[in-house]
């Protein structure tokens, strides 16, 4: 009977459960182990004027914090965020705090009380609306509109010089107005036209490669034409990091609207692109008109830009 009371000691005990657990897994007392989900919270400090605001992550315990911004467009990381408003009026912030336990999410109001005196001095936004309306047309030039390897190289293909007034000047009459205010508030005008290329346009009405009315884009494709749109602005973001302009609205681009970022769309599909500032320059090479670059990656290594100039 000696015999069979050693064969239940501590030691073997410990063994069988230890098989046990590798063949069954981990019990509801290892899950704990991961601690609890955090309880989202932060803090809305001054950023030192009238127009910033920091964020300072509160949440209890370890944690990965990351920001939501809808306004910009922006997700950061990091405990804190300094961030600064253009335009009076309350903005949503979020915060995800991401635990060893799971995920909470919060979101406050920052409020601004009033517009940025300094919001046009050497800006994105400064230069994209003169702090008022400002319209854009493509460049009246060759290689305006362009593909190649890179965003602002247009070596694979552009547009020739005569074009612009000759056979796609349907094209080189749109405008597109950006405006100062909260809203960021945007017109497209095609002017009733188009350029039916082939992706855009009914080509059983009136074939490939020539100007075209309004009403002969098919349905999936009547977004494309004149709207209202938004746009919104990433500081520092881009190819060249002198930021991107995101367009908002289904239909809402710059120059050919089958281009979209990392696709190329057959209709009317998609709810905003974005573009990366290529250069901005004042008085573009002495031509008195203010010069805009922007190019966006349509995937498989082929990048299309765009020349605009203000009017």
């Amino acid at each position: 009977m000696q015999r069979t009371k050693n064969i239940f000691l501590p030691g073997s005990l410990f063994m069988i459960c230890a098989a046990a657990a590798l063949i069954y897994g981990c019990t509801k007392d290892d899950k704990a182990s991961l601690g609890s989900k955090p309880a989202a919270g932060f803090t809305i400090l001054g950023g030192g004027d009238s127009n910033s605001v920091v964020l300072v992550n509160s949440t209890p315990g370890p944690n990965i914090p990351y920001w939501v911004i809808p306004s910009t467009g922006q997700t950061l990381k990091g405990d804190s965020a300094k961030l600064r408003f253009t335009f009076a009026g309350t903005y949503p912030v979020q915060l995800v705090a991401d635990g060893a336990g799971g995920v909470d999410s919060v979101t406050r109001q920052v409020t601004i009380n009033q517009n940025d005196p300094s919001a046009c001095d050497g800006t994105v936004i400064g230069f994209l609306t003169g702090c008022g309306s400002k319209v854009w047309m493509l460049a009246p030039i060759a290689g305006a509109e362009g593909v190649g390897p890179n965003m602002g190289d247009v070596s694979w293909w552009g547009n020739g010089a005569s074009e612009p007034t000759g056979d796609r000047v349907c094209d080189w009459d749109d405008t597109w107005t950006f405006d100062f205010n909260a809203k960021q508030t945007l017109e497209y005008d095609n002017k009733g036209t188009f350029y039916s290329n082939g992706a855009e346009g009914n080509t059983g009405l009136s074939g490939n490669y020539v100007c075209d009315v309004n009403s002969d884009l098919p349905a999936n494709q009547a977004a494309w034409a004149s709207g209202k749109f938004s746009y919104q602005i990433v500081p520092g973001a881009g190819v060249n990091k002198l930021g991107q302009i995101t367009l908002v609205g289904t239909g809402a681009h710059i120059g050919l609207p089958e281009e979209a970022n990392n696709k190329v769309l057959s209709s009317a599909s998609v709810s905003s692109v974005t573009y990366d500032i290529v250069s901005m320059t004042p008085n573009g090479g002495g031509t008195g008109h203010d010069q805009l670059v922007l190019a966006l990656d349509a995937g498989g290594g082929v990048y299309w830009t765009w020349t605009l100039w203000s009017y």
